[in-house]
């Protein structure tokens, strides 16, 4: 069921992504040496005014970026021939449309016809077999570090994958041309299946002569798998118009704040990163594991500042106690919302 491969796809959209005014500024953000990183950028540079390296330009002022555009990416079919085959999350559509999912999915048709033209500009195909020796490098590295089937089963068995719709398969998709350090998690949903994705950056720099393409780090895969696989379970949940009020309420806690990699965006992704956050300090106690509960507790307190997770974690005992009435933690979300809630209201108090 875990599956790891490069993304044809994704290569070329983050080779695009490189090219954009922001991208092309990041290129040594987080992580400073990323060789393949800096070559791909110099090699394709007469393509930065490209009519889909400026539309994605756009699309960047407006909210749809890296992770949007990952998400774009393994939802299509190969390009240069590339349509959509299944939805995107609503809030994709929105962001694309300033507002209006209508316009943005005719945003979005035009941006994939736009990246058709890139591919088969940039002569995509050609450089991308000439690097196939570093693809299988980075493969080999990652398949050394993948973790055993047991702790797959601990991430599906809590989230109750299967029961609201089938699994099709969870992917691991090394990916060179992003960020160093960032991870993405796309989700693919059609015919009742669901497609989970761990789309990630090298974990660490790389000297140009170095042996190690920088996938290198089996723990930090691990840990960063199990939670951008939560993503695809917890996101789509807190999709539902209804859930709208106890999330702002919620995230509204943080305004005062001064914002942090993980809740300095939009208030669902606030409330997701808590839920995933609470379900990963579980899932250490299911396995026997208390002290890394604890650790992973204090860390997302004191590092990132998640000073209502204390309730959330608590809050999880009762979907724990009642898988009968809650079979996945889709179904328990509801009552999560109550908890927002009722953190809202006593810090109002």
């Amino acid at each position: 069921m875990l599956q790891t491969r490069i993304d044809r796809n994704v290569e070329v959209v983050t080779c695009l992504l490189n090219l954009t005014e922001r991208g092309s500024l990041d290129w040594n953000a987080g992580i400073v040496s990323q060789p393949y990183r800096r070559e791909v950028m110099q090699h394709f540079s007469h393509l930065k005014n490209h009519p889909a390296v400026l539309l994605t330009n756009q699309l960047h002022a407006q909210g749809f970026w890296w992770d949007s555009m990952i998400e774009l990416a393994v939802t299509c079919t190969a390009f240069p021939e590339a349509v959509l085959t299944a939805d995107l999350r609503n809030s994709r559509y929105a962001n694309a449309g300033e507002g209006d999912p209508a316009k943005g999915k005719k945003t979005l048709d035009e941006l994939l016809d736009l990246i058709d033209d890139f591919y088969m500009q940039a002569e995509f195909d050609d450089f991308y077999r000439a690097h196939q020796p570093l693809y299988h490098g980075i493969i080999r590295e990652v398949e050394a570090g993948l973790p055993d089937a047991a702790w797959l089963q601990l991430i599906t068995d809590y989230y109750g994958a299967g029961s609201d719709e089938d699994i099709q398969g969870f992917y691991l998709i090394p990916s060179p041309l992003s960020i160093g350090g960032n991870s993405f998690s796309p989700e693919v949903r059609r015919d009742g299946e669901l497609e989970a994705y761990n789309v990630f950056a090298p974990f660490r720099s790389v000297d140009a002569e170095e042996a190690s393409c920088g996938f290198d780090r089996p723990e930090q895969l691990a840990e960063l798998a199990m939670h951008e696989f939560g993503h695809s379970f917890v996101n789509h949940a807190l999709e539902p118009p209804r859930h709208k009020g106890p999330i702002t309420r919620f995230a509204a806690l943080y305004t005062t704040e001064p914002a942090t990699g993980q809740m300095g965006h939009e208030d669902r992704t606030c409330v997701a990163e808590h839920i995933i956050r609470a379900c990963e300090i579980r899932i250490a106690l299911v396995a026997g594991q208390p002290q890394s509960a604890a650790r992973l507790l204090q860390h997302n307190i004191e590092q990132y500042g998640f000073h209502y997770l204390p309730a959330i974690v608590e809050a999880l005992d009762d979907y724990e106690q009642n898988r009968s009435r809650y079979p996945s933690l889709s179904a328990f979300v509801p009552t999560l919302m109550q908890t927002l809630d009722a953190i809202a209201a006593g810090q109002q108090n």
